[in-house]
């Protein structure tokens, strides 16, 4: 009887890059806990920016071992087998796209003469911490996490995937992931507002205390968010909750980047073609990193929702 319950498909297609996003997102959540602390107790000063986003450079750079060993123990948990594979997509994918964007956005700086552009020493400052801090540490949390044993799940799956029923239109996923990412973004959308005019219109931000306030009630709605999608879909005896899980509380970062749109309309009063180029790259930077920062708390709640409601289940 437990084996028509489809709970945990194997997305072997897909594992790697779901335990990429997942450890990525464990890395960058780790740095912006820990950068909000040491901005808490004074330690990074808002009025100086240099301060803080060396703090964000380095904090990132250290959380390398969490990233490696969340990505190999979700890996392992899918049955991967490349692990080699899966270790170095999770040392270089996140970075990779950062570096290749901030590469591009600096080489226009360069083209247009502004003082504004990066220095070569700079630029391999980032490579060094990179390659020699950041992809080490990920290999070594990658090792501990394959060392690691998977846990096992609460039921017994089915080796043949069993028939979805035929779903209703506003259980399809992108009605739900739509409908998920309001929530979350509504709890940020005040704040993100202070955000933005600190980063685009030279003001200084001194409101930690509220924005970390702010980042409980985020964590929380997106963690119930994702709990409540997943279970109206197991409802619907539609078992692949996995991306969806992801996309649903991580569907915030779209409206953060139609909110940019929004700002730049209505606050800002960018002219020319550079300018307008690193305002919608950095902003859908960001926005991509919000998606996995709220999409990896979504899947780990749903993750321990499951557990625990088909570990409740007796098997005589």
């Amino acid at each position: 009887m437990i084996n028509i319950i489809n709970m945990f498909p194997l997305y072997y297609l897909y594992s790697s890059y779901y335990s990429v996003f997942v450890g990525s997102g464990i890395q960058l959540f780790l740095m912006s806990v820990a950068t909000l602390f040491f901005a808490l107790i004074g330690l990074l000063s808002p009025a100086n920016r240099g301060s803080l986003t060396t703090g964000l450079v380095i904090l990132y750079v250290c959380m390398g071992a969490f990233a490696g060993y969340y990505s190999s123990v979700a890996y392992k948990m899918f049955r991967g087998t490349d692990w080699r594979r899966n270790t170095l997509m999770t040392a270089l994918f996140y970075p990779s796209i950062l570096f290749i964007c901030f590469v591009g956005l600096n080489g226009m700086l360069w083209v247009e003469g502004s003082s504004g552009a990066v220095p070569f020493g700079t630029l391999f400052t980032i490579l060094f911490l990179w390659f020699c801090v950041s992809v080490p540490l990920v290999v070594l949390g990658s090792f501990f996490g394959y060392k690691r044993e998977v846990n096992q799940h609460p039921v017994r799956t089915n080796q043949i995937p069993r028939a979805i029923p035929p779903q209703e239109w506003y259980m399809s996923t992108t009605i739900t992931t739509a409908c998920g990412g309001i929530l979350p973004f509504g709890a940020v959308a005040v704040e993100l507002y202070f955000i933005m005019s600190a980063l685009w219109l030279h003001q200084i931000y001194y409101i930690f205390g509220f924005l970390f306030l702010v980042g409980i009630v985020l964590v929380i709605t997106c963690a119930e968010v994702a709990i409540l999608m997943t279970y109206f879909q197991l409802c619907c005896e539609d078992y692949n909750w996995w991306w969806r899980s992801f996309t649903t509380s991580g569907a915030c970062s779209i409206y953060m980047f139609l909110y940019a749109i929004w700002y730049n309309i209505t606050k800002l009063n960018i002219s020319g073609f550079v300018p307008m180029i690193i305002y919608f790259t950095y902003m859908a930077l960001a926005s991509f990193t919000f998606f996995l920062v709220t999409g990896t708390i979504g899947f780990i709640a749903a993750f321990n929702f499951n557990t625990i409601i088909y570990g409740s289940i007796k098997v005589d």
